[in-house]
């Protein structure tokens, strides 16, 4: 697949970009793997989080979320349009968001919970696995870490 001319990745700016940041999230969770519905939001979606976008020449094909919690930073809600899978996008939104919490001073460490088929790519990216797998809406997980600061 070649190259997008243009990526930007940074927090959402408007109810539109949240909005088009929920539909990638629910194509890749609830409709590719079969995450229930009620699950795929919770509370941290109507605040207490920053929303990020991937916009390719301006069309929105990526998502995660961001919580901080004292020391602590944890990603959440990574999604990557079907059709940009394979181009480095998934990289490049971790990269920002953690490029977000370094020059913010959000936090000296990153946590996520990983699907287990993902842990390999946060691994490329410096996270280190954390205790034990987990299950969480019916996919296991594990813990993953990063210091950032």
């Amino acid at each position: 697949m070649p190259i997008p001319a243009e990526i930007i990745v940074r927090p959402i700016e408007n109810e539109t970009e949240r909005e088009a940041c929920f539909a990638i999230r629910h194509t890749v969770f609830v409709g590719e793997q079969n995450v229930p519905v009620e699950l795929e939001r919770d509370e941290y979606d109507g605040g207490g989080a920053i929303h990020f976008i991937a916009l390719v020449d301006g069309k929105a094909e990526g998502t995660g979320r961001l919580r901080v919690m004292g020391d602590w930073a944890k990603i959440q809600r990574v999604a990557v349009s079907p059709g940009m899978r394979g181009t480095g996008l998934g990289a490049q939104i971790m990269q920002q968001i953690e490029e977000y919490v370094r020059r913010e001073c959000l936090a000296s460490a990153i946590t996520l919970g990983a699907q287990i088929d993902a842990a390999g790519f946060y691994e490329r990216l410096g996270y280190v696995r954390h205790g034990d797998e987990f299950d969480d809406a019916g996919i296991v997980h594990i813990e993953m870490r990063k210091q950032v600061g």
